[in-house]
């Protein structure tokens, strides 16, 4: 993997145009295999002197060749002319392979950032958003948010292909997060880890999003099917098998036949690859009934499902509204279980309304 980091300012009323940038730019990333791993406004950083450029984002590629093959499609499109129009005192850098936090560490110096930003850093800044991929998902799950809302939210996808457990993926999501209290949204298996951070660390939590998931445990039926699914994983190469029989229960029948998200179904299973696979439904099927937990969630909470969502039916979202406090659900028509990629627009809108709130939040808590 390579990483390319971004920093930059915007050239003042000319944010319709990067937005226009990085929706074009983003397609071609993720038709690469590439991710957008951070966006949006962090702590003021500094690189090369002491100009102030307080927009970052970070994109993984899969390779340097892969990085170049950007390059290229965006110069055939024209993007960087209009990159350029947008943004000023742009500079860039590419690392293989790179720990982010501890650049920030070793070249931050008396002027460079924390690698998290405090709630005093966040007034008058863009909120943060934690996303929370689902069971052989990454960033690519969350493509179509990023590339919407990024516009006035700074957006983060966690990596849970790293733990065994939902505590640790929660743990290590909490640990690494870019800022003190955030807004959090999972969709199945990251509503599970989503739940598990609320449950550990409620008071940084300023509202939770919960899609396509659920509270309670699964069936024996589920658990054996699980385990089955293991067995594939280790003994076939690649993951066709398991995507081939899992697509019909994961996106609405009229989307089966869909090429361009049947391949980044596919793609983000291989990326995630068996070890972190079999890392993943560990987790899923040692993980705790949520059911008592989420009684006690009392930050505002959308809770989001596909009308046809076959893996976590809407019976089950509604179980989680009455269970908590302050829920509300909306419901996706002609959608399955993979909702931000079934129907990216709707799911935009209603995660937009519910964002609207964290603004409002953060300025009572700073108030008080």
């Amino acid at each position: 993997m390579v990483y390319a980091l971004n920093l930059f300012n915007f050239v003042p009323g000319n944010e319709d145009r990067y937005r226009e940038y990085s929706v074009k730019a983003g397609k071609i990333i993720y038709a690469l295999g590439g991710r957008v791993i951070a966006a949006g406004r962090a702590p003021v950083r500094h690189m090369r002197g002491e100009v102030e450029r307080r927009q970052m984002i970070v994109v993984e590629f899969p390779s340097e060749a892969v990085f170049q093959r950007f390059l290229d499609e965006a110069q055939r499109h024209d993007l960087h002319a209009l990159r350029e129009e947008a943004t000023t005192d742009y500079v860039w850098t590419l690392f293989a392979p790179w720990d982010m936090r501890g650049w920030v560490r070793a070249n931050g110096g008396s002027r460079g950032p924390e690698p998290r930003a405090t709630d005093g850093e966040l007034a008058g800044a863009m909120p943060v958003l934690v996303l929370l991929p689902g069971l052989l998902c990454d960033a690519a799950l969350w493509a179509p948010q990023v590339e919407a809302l990024s516009d006035a939210y700074r957006l983060w996808v966690a990596d849970l292909a790293l733990d065994d457990s939902i505590a640790g993926m929660a743990r290590r999501a909490l640990s690494e997060a870019p800022a003190e209290r955030f807004a959090l949204a999972g969709l199945s298996m990251g509503g599970y880890v989503a739940m598990e951070i609320v449950r550990q660390a409620p008071q940084r939590v300023t509202q939770l999003a919960l899609l396509d998931t659920r509270a309670r445990l699964d069936t024996p039926a589920e658990t054996e099917r699980r385990r089955e699914l293991i067995g594939i994983a280790r003994t076939e190469r690649g993951f066709t098998p398991i995507t081939n029989r899992m697509l019909p229960l994961l996106v609405h029948p009229e989307r089966t036949k869909d090429d361009r998200l049947v391949r980044i179904i596919r793609g983000m299973a291989e990326r995630t690859g068996v070890d972190g696979y079999v890392r993943q439904q560990m987790a899923i099927m040692s993980r705790a009934d949520f059911r008592r937990e989420v009684s006690r969630i009392m930050c505002p909470t959308l809770v989001l499902c596909g009308r046809q969502d076959m893996l976590t039916p809407l019976e089950m979202h509604e179980e989680l509204v009455r269970l908590i406090a302050a829920a509300s659900l909306t419901v996706i028509e002609d959608c399955g279980h993979l909702s931000t990629l079934e129907r990216p627009a709707e799911v935009n809108t209603a995660l937009r309304g519910w964002l609207e709130n964290i603004r409002t939040t953060s300025s009572d808590t700073h108030a008080a």
